[in-house]
């Protein structure tokens, strides 16, 4: 969950979606396995397990973010 404070932070220096993904998706990460919902026991058996539902997670988040607001400002692809 630490992670996910460092993230959201350099999400507001740089603005471009994907540490912001990222950040949610590590937050969301770390309450499961705090709260042993959904996945967790199968999470807590390899740290890979963790990290593919975290990366699955900030690719679903950074989706949803570039279609729901768009992108960055100062994107190529403007």
């Amino acid at each position: 969950m630490a992670s996910a404070v460092v993230l959201a932070t350099m999400e507001v220096a740089i603005r471009l979606y994907v540490f912001l993904a990222l950040a949610l998706a590590s937050l969301i990460t770390g309450v499961m396995l705090w709260l042993r919902l959904g996945p967790a026991e199968w999470m807590r058996a390899d740290v890979v397990n963790a990290l593919t539902v975290c990366a699955g997670l900030a690719v679903v988040f950074w989706v949803g973010l570039r279609l729901g607001l768009g992108a960055p400002r100062g994107d190529p692809e403007d």
